[in-house]
């Protein structure tokens, strides 16, 4: 309750800056196609392994087996068209060397151009990290390989300096299998400032890194526990760390069943972090099941939110990428086995998946994705985006079997925002709701008290003026500024519609810390008598 101990006046600072509210999410009008393309005049391998929205269409990075170079794997840059269609192709490498690039969020739009990160194999065998600057057009402008033998980087990420961040796996040792989860900083020109190295078990991997609103990053990926003769159990991890790499938190997410998934991660619009795995369930037939799960976690201790499972268990499933859309949605992409046809039981055929949930983590729809569709071909997904129009695109690589093309080609595809790969399909019957709610943080060490929060028909405010204060006056103002309602009294409670707070609206407006282009969302306190 608003209680007024005294009839001094007082003038109060803004008590709530932002209102979040979560748009209701819309389809939209959007292109599709569902392509394969090949490495050359030869049937080689190849594949799409991240990709990008582009001025004029799409922008994928992968790699080429044997072509151009024979003995050797390059990396293929290919500039499509909005409906998919190869315009040009651009080649890195040189013969004996294999390149390998980085999957998921890899490729990077920098001013004038792309970076990309990935890893090197020389001839005498050993790897190194690398990353790789080029304009628009493909054409290269400077790379830096970094001096760090038997290094893998899988991940990168530009910093608030215009610099990039690299991620991966370093101090390698083959038998039996170790390392430590790697991260690498450099300026804008790739030049390296500092590394460091993270060991939780016997071995780690870090697939994924994104920057966080404090300056530091947000690491994640897979911790082995291995023996000399066995690899006994993987759990996915998130680490924290701040801008110089000193470690501030890390958690493991595991089932008692062994071998679950990497896990990738996300920074949401109110700071906290999101974070996809994919669990152990069981094993069938010596095959282990897996998962989607989708945690929200706390940014300042890591500590869990709200966590969900999402769709079937599947064999050998993974997540590659975790996006929160405008609306607040959240959208995540990544590999599972089709089990029709796969014996034993338990076994099955790689096909993409994406699924999508409302900020709450209520589910609202789930789909797979191939290009073959005969029997027992393989489609593997590696990167997955939301683009301009609404929907999303997706991109990896094929491998044909009977009655499919004998190919092992790379694979792009283009959906709807309700994530159908042909026009024509049915709305989803979940709708995520337009959620108005005062960031928690706001309210930390505030006498304010907002519930229900988040809410979606009312809201109740109730504020204690600090002690021997008599007298105030609250003001509710709309997006626009707009004063809505305003109370002044010795005892206070208020409870107000929802709509009252957006009554200019419209249903595509996103406000996040209280600010979008139609002004500002808060609430006020100032003097009465």
């Amino acid at each position: 309750m608003l209680r007024f101990q005294s009839r001094r006046l007082i003038r109060l600072a803004t008590l709530v800056p932002i209102l979040a509210l979560w748009a209701l999410s819309t389809r939209a009008k959007s292109s599709y196609f569902n392509a394969r393309y090949a490495n050359g005049p030869a049937p080689n391998a190849s594949g799409i392994a991240t990709i990008l929205p582009a001025d004029s269409g799409y922008i994928g990075m992968g790699q080429g087996y044997e072509y151009p170079f024979p003995n050797s794997a390059v990396w293929l840059v290919r500039f499509l068209d909005p409906d998919g269609r190869l315009r040009r192709q651009r080649a890195f490498g040189r013969p004996g060397y294999y390149y390998y690039p980085n999957f998921r969020n890899s490729l990077l739009r920098v001013r004038g151009g792309y970076a990309a990160s990935g890893t090197v194999n020389v001839p005498n065998g050993d790897n190194y990290p690398m990353l790789w600057r080029f304009d628009a057009r493909g054409d290269t402008l400077w790379t830096r390989t970094y001096p760090r033998a038997n290094a893998l980087a899988y991940n990168g990420c530009r910093t608030r300096d215009g610099g990039y961040a690299l991620t991966g796996t370093a101090q390698i040792r083959a038998s039996p299998y170790n390392g430590d989860a790697w991260l690498l900083r450099t300026d804008s020109l790739g030049r390296r400032l500092w590394e460091k190295t993270y060991a939780f078990a016997y071995a780690e991997e870090a697939f994924s890194i994104v920057p966080t609103p404090d300056g530091g990053f947000l690491l994640s990926g897979q911790v082995w526990y291995v023996t000399a003769t066995s690899d006994e159990d993987r759990d996915a991890f998130v680490l924290k760390v701040d801008s110089l790499g000193n470690e501030r938190w890390r958690r493991t997410f595991g089932a008692p069943e062994p071998y679950d998934g990497w896990a990738v991660v996300s920074v949401a619009a109110d700071g906290s972090y999101l974070m996809s795995t994919c669990r152990a369930t069981r094993n069938l037939n010596g095959l282990v099941q897996r998962r989607a799960m989708v945690y929200r976690l706390d940014p300042a201790t890591g500590q869990t939110r709200w966590q969900r499972a999402i769709g079937p268990e599947s064999y050998a499933a993974n997540t590659y990428a975790i996006h929160e859309l405008t609306d607040g949605s959240l959208v995540v992409g990544g590999v599972q086995a089709d089990p029709t046809g796969a014996t034993p039981v338990g076994n099955g055929w790689p096909v993409g998946y994406a699924f999508k949930l409302c900020a709450d983590g209520d589910s609202v729809w789930y789909r797979t994705y191939r290009h073959f569709t005969g029997g027992r071909s393989h489609n593997y997904l590696r990167d997955f985006r939301p683009t301009p129009d609404g929907g999303f695109v997706g991109c990896g690589f094929l491998f044909g079997r009977a009655p499919d093309p004998v190919a092992n080609d790379a694979w792009a595809f283009k959906i709807d925002s309700a994530g159908y790969q042909l026009p024509g399909g049915a709305p989803p019957t979940v709708r995520c709701p337009r959620v108005v709610g005062v960031a928690p943080e706001a309210l930390h060490g505030a006498t304010l008290e907002v519930y229900p929060n988040p809410a979606e028909t009312s809201v109740t405010l109730t504020y204690a003026l600090p002690a021997g204060v008599t007298s105030g006056e609250v003001v509710l103002h709309d997006l626009f500024g707009k004063e809505v309602v305003s109370f002044c009294g010795c005892y206070l409670w208020l409870m107000i519609a929802i709509f009252h707070c957006c009554t200019s609206c419209q249903s595509t407006d996103v406000i996040r810390n209280g600010k979008n282009t139609s002004g500002n969302a808060k609430f006020r306190c100032k003097s009465c008598g």
